[in-house]
Order: C-alpha cells, then structure tokens, then sequence
C-alpha cells in the first residue's frame, strides 16, 4: 500500500497528540488515515485537520500531504 508524504521531508507516517499519547498513522492516497501496526489505534476520533510529521517539524492538514517527494 502506498501512502502520502510529509511536504517537508518525505517522511510518511504521522501523529496526533490525545490525551497526553501520541497516535501514530499513516494516510492512503484517498485520504485514509491508517494505523501503524504498532499503534493500531482507533483512528475514527482523529481530526485531519491538525496532524504532525514524524520525522520534522511539519504540521497541518492531510490534504497537503504530497503523493512524491
């Protein structure tokens, strides 16, 4: 599965910050959020609208992120 990319540094998997715990994810090039097999976290709550990179200091929302770096 391919997934969309921070437009800072490449970097594809992201977080948000919910109660005090980072839940990491990535985002499918339909705008999907997708759980890390780590987190497997229930993503139905997240808001896409404010999610942060995992690899730089990159914030925003998931209709920036870019399908090649």
């Amino acid at each position: 599965m391919k997934f969309l990319l921070c437009p800072k540094c490449g970097v594809h998997r992201f977080f948000v910050k919910k109660n005090g715990v980072n839940i990491y994810f990535y985002v499918d090039f339909g705008g999907k959020l997708v759980p890390t097999s780590q987190s497997n976290s229930d993503l139905s709550t997240v808001n896409p609208e404010e999610i942060f990179c995992s690899g730089c200091s990159w914030s925003g929302r998931a209709g920036k992120l870019v399908k090649f770096f």
